[in-house]
């Protein structure tokens, strides 16, 4: 059959859609998934993110939400041997779900060899290279948790073993000292940037930011103490040789736990002293019961799952998915939630002024003075910084997009950026008379030196595609974030530096990332993609510290 580009597409969607696992309750492939994601974090110490992403798509099909237990849907997923495949197929379409808008934005190409075989590749050896660049970037600016010791670990594991030798199947959640110790020894550990003021959580019907953030380091603390069991049992199993069979029975409940909702509202009360308001709050944003899920794949992955009077959930995948960003693109992308909580205004229009209040935190704390959105014949800049040592001036727009992901949000990102170059361009054509002008309204004690002047754009993580990149180099421009500052300017002399330590800091990071570009295969029918995937590991900026502002 001779296929185009849109019939392949159109041939990817009926095969997904035909897939045997879509057919199956909810609990039978959430199960499945969540081994396979607690296999990778005990294997590698962390779950990675590219792991999640395509999920999106499975799990906002119209799926079966009937209620089971995990040994119910452990031996029904077993029983069907033919679904192990199907499992490759089900991920394979999802992962050219999210390659295909990245053909249409140019970002990718797409080749056919013959009648049934493509080639998606980068559109250059430079889009390769940004791509690398910018999802560093992004993940050195995403939340992190760095490691923490809790008190008492030993007396958890003695107690975990103790249940091992007699075989009985872990109950985590009534673990309520250890819980309360991850809990305590979370505080303050959870490194994120403030995208939106603490208005911004009351604006969302929170009684205060603390409340939600308390909530979310309880939730937190749940999970972990999962997690922290799960790996101790995979130890013990290890260690004594033990078949698959027993290992599945005696880690049952720990891959995808399910708990009853009240048992996890009282422990959260027990720990934080929320509200029920609080709480179902919480719950509005996190937890899934169906509603919402025609949304997913435009938003991230739910960390809970409602279901009858249970919440389902993988401890390790909803460890990561309680973040603010997460929290605020499910409000921007599920239009019920963004006409509810007027998104586009009151809490949009706050991600701009929170990101310049945290820039101005890092250049202030090394000594330059700082004017914020400073008028100007034309438009309007966000911020100058002014260095009076080497009488240099750094003029930056800022663009608070949330982290992209996806090739809209890329794109869109793009878009911004570009708005950025112009803005700056205008500062720069202005009469010097007028600039200088500007300057000592900024800077009284300028005079008629004229500073040496360094443009750059602001954003949350990431740049966007080559566009901006490219745009960016031309105008030379510099690219920063929150993280780099963090980390660059206590190296600098002076701000004449601060160019030069920033490509120093990029290439540092990207020499500590493990990279190379693999070959994925996708069999579809009678067709077969075959994609340049660049695969890279960003352990070594965890240890290393690097990552968060």
């Amino acid at each position: 059959m001779n296929h185009d580009l849109g019939s392949i597409e159109s041939l990817i969607d009926t095969h997904f859609d035909q897939n045997l696992l879509l057919r199956l309750p909810f609990g039978v492939l959430f199960n499945f998934i969540s081994e396979l994601a607690t296999i990778q974090f005990i294997e590698n110490g962390h779950l990675d993110i590219s792991f999640l992403n395509p999920l999106t798509f499975v799990f906002e099909r119209n799926l079966d939400l009937t209620p089971l237990s995990p040994k119910d849907c452990r031996q029904r997923f077993g029983e069907v041997e033919a679904l192990h495949p199907a499992l490759l197929d089900l991920m394979m379409c999802a992962n050219l779900n999210i390659v295909f808008p990245f053909i249409h934005n140019g970002i990718y190409t797409c080749q056919r060899f013959d009648a049934y075989t493509w080639l998606v590749d980068y559109a250059s050896d430079r889009a390769r290279r940004v791509e690398l660049v910018d999802s560093v970037l992004s993940n050195l600016s995403t939340p992190i948790i760095p490691r923490f010791t809790v008190p008492g670990t030993r007396e958890h594991l003695v107690a975990v073993i103790r249940r091992l030798d007699r075989r009985d199947v872990q109950n985590v959640i009534k673990g309520a000292q250890y819980i309360q110790r991850i809990y305590e020894t979370m505080h303050h550990n959870y490194r994120e940037a403030d995208l939106v003021p603490d208005a911004a959580f009351i604006e969302l019907g929170f009684s205060s930011a603390a409340a939600f953030r308390q909530i979310r380091q309880a939730f937190g603390a749940i999970c972990y103490a999962y997690m922290q069991t799960a790996m101790a049992v995979n130890d013990y199993c290890e260690q004594h040789k033990l078949s698959y069979e027993i290992k599945y029975g005696l880690a049952e409940g720990l891959s995808m736990a399910v708990v009853a909702k009240q048992t996890i509202k009282e422990t959260v009360s027990c720990l934080t002293g929320a509200s029920d308001s609080d709480f179902d709050k919480f719950g509005e944003f996190f937890f899934e019961s169906g509603e919402k899920r025609s949304t997913i794949s435009k938003r991230s992955l739910p960390p809970f799952w409602s279901l009858g009077d249970d919440l389902y959930f993988c401890p390790c995948m909803a460890f990561m998915s309680m973040s603010v960003r997460n929290l605020l693109m499910t409000v921007q992308n599920h239009p019920p939630f963004a006409e509810k909580y007027k998104f586009h205004g009151p809490i949009s229009d706050l991600f701009e002024p929170t990101l310049l209040r945290r820039a101005k935190h890092h250049f202030e704390a090394n000594g330059y003075e700082v004017v914020l959105e400073k008028k100007i014949p034309g438009t309007e800049i966000d911020m100058l910084v002014y260095c009076a040592k080497s009488n240099t001036l750094l003029t930056i727009q800022a663009k608070a997009t949330l982290y992209p992901e996806g090739a809209r949000m890329v794109r869109n990102l793009d878009r911004r950026i570009g708005e950025g170059i112009q803005q700056l361009r205008k500062f720069d054509r202005l009469d010097q008379s007028v600039k200088v002008r500007i300057i000592n309204e900024c800077f009284p004690g300028v005079g008629d030196r004229q500073p040496r002047q360094i443009n750059g754009i602001l954003t949350n993580a990431g740049f966007g595609s080559c566009k901006s990149w490219d745009a960016m180099e031309l105008e030379q421009i510099i690219a920063i974030n929150c993280n780099i500052l963090r980390h660059v300017l206590p190296l600098c002399a002076d701000l004449t530096e601060l160019v030069e330590q920033t490509e120093k800091y990029i290439e540092r990071c990207l020499a500590l990332v493990d990279h190379e570009v693999k070959d994925k295969r996708f069999e579809i029918g009678d067709q077969t993609i075959l994609q340049k995937n660049l695969d890279f590991d960003i352990k070594q900026l965890y240890l290393q510290n690097l990552m968060g502002e």
